[in-house]
């Protein structure tokens, strides 16, 4: 897992394939009573519970098995890749554009939705596709009425 430090990782099932996706952020679904890991989508309240953590089998497709997920909410420095330019020292959040399974920056916590949260702090400037550093701490937006 090299570029992580202080990462809890598992193994979880993934529900699709997963190749080519490592460092992106994964979601939880039920699956017929068993929860498997997907790319984060785009938009919606699905909590982000980690990433990819490193490139799984590419002669096969995934789902069905297992592939490592690095914990967000384990903390520590985690990879993640840019859904669009973001600037270090900016909080990261679900990428609201057309890639699941990417991240994006807001300049300030305050700038977070109604109950809405991010994943950490990124310590690199990254562009779109770019794989970058966050310090994985995961922050609440204000609570709506």
């Amino acid at each position: 897992m090299k570029g992580f430090q202080n990462v809890k990782v598992v193994n979880m099932i993934a529900g699709e394939d997963l190749r080519g996706d490592v460092y992106e952020a994964l979601i939880v679904e039920n699956d017929s009573g068993v929860a498997k890991v997907i790319k984060g989508a785009a938009t919606g309240t699905a909590l982000v519970i980690g990433v990819l953590a490193e490139e799984p089998r590419t002669d096969v497709t995934t789902d069905g098995l297992t592939v490592p997920v690095a914990l967000i909410g384990a903390g520590g420095i985690g990879l993640m890749k840019a859904g669009g330019t973001i600037t270090a020292g900016e909080i990261v959040i679900s990428y609201g554009g057309t890639t699941p399974g990417r991240v994006e920056g807001l300049a300030a916590i305050g700038n977070l939705a109604d109950d809405g949260y991010a994943f950490g702090i990124a310590l690199e400037t990254a562009a779109d596709g770019d794989i970058f550093p966050v310090l994985w701490q995961v922050v609440t937006g204000p609570h709506g009425a």
